[in-house]
């Protein structure tokens, strides 16, 4: 059996090591969260501006998100990059968390919008919280 290093191990046992970025060990993380109540179907027309803001210099970690509605397909990301830190993700059962590991860094701070790729049918109440560390 093989010995696999992950990219922090392996920052840890090279000689001379090498730092690893704050946030990533042993840092402080932090949660933007919104939400919006449609009352039309969610259309690919349609942006939703949230009031979500990552911070200049933070690495967003994963985000979570519950949708109203079965059917239909959301990006999360910034004016210019819709789909910046997730694409395509698919509005599943009605109500249910559903959780999506991101891993994406960013220099300047980040308004989050919400821009269906496939229309969603359905109203009702949509939240999305975004988890992030100052590096």
């Amino acid at each position: 059996m093989a010995n696999l290093d992950s990219i922090n191990y392996a920052k840890q046992i090279a000689v001379p090591s090498v730092k690893i970025a704050p946030g990533q060990v042993k840092g402080e993380l932090w949660c933007s969260y919104d939400q919006f109540t449609s009352t039309a179907n969610f259309a690919t027309t349609d942006v939703l501006r949230t009031g979500i803001k990552i911070p200049a210099g933070a690495k967003v970690h994963f985000l979570q998100y519950v949708s109203p509605t079965n059917g239909g397909t959301l990006g999360i990301g910034i004016s210019g990059s819709a789909t910046k830190y997730a694409a395509s993700l698919a509005v599943a059962t009605a109500g249910a968390l559903v959780p999506v590991l991101v891993d994406n860094s960013n220099t300047t701070e980040d308004e989050i919008i919400v821009t269906p790729s496939v229309s969603a049918t359905g109203t009702g109440l949509y939240k999305f919280a975004m988890y992030f560390s100052k590096i």
